[in-house]
């Protein structure tokens, strides 16, 4: 049995300092309520945190709260941004790798031609 049936929302907090922790994000918002997981981004090139989390939290009526009670609140000095987190876009589908500008199938053809025969014709 699933303990938390439906997927609420991740929360987005943004304007974190560098040096702030996972924890210190959780027992922050453990003061609205029960938190499911809090997730920190890294730099893939240096490693270090970027400023900017994930929340998530048990109860839908404690993200709401959560939203409107640390909107603007300072954490390590910061004003914390927190909102609804912006839903992750469908991968795109088709081809993977396009070289080149865009073209219609007989967009600049006749030119290419042309200049094909001009160089090879002589």
């Amino acid at each position: 049995m699933n303990k938390f049936p439906e997927k609420l929302p991740d929360i987005y907090v943004g304007n974190l300092d560098y040096a702030t922790t996972k924890e210190q994000i959780q027992k922050l918002f453990e003061t609205v309520g029960p938190v499911v997981r809090v997730r920190m981004r890294r730099d893939k090139n240096t490693g270090k945190p970027r400023n900017f989390a994930f929340v998530q939290m048990v109860r839908e009526a404690d993200v709401a709260k959560a939203i409107a009670k640390l909107e603007g609140k300072p954490l390590d000095g910061r004003p914390l941004n927190v909102s609804i987190a912006n839903e992750k876009p469908e991968p795109r589908q088709g081809p993977a790798l396009q070289i080149g500008p865009r073209r219609s199938q007989n967009e600049g053809s006749d030119k290419a031609r042309s200049a094909f025969k001009a160089l090879f014709s002589r």
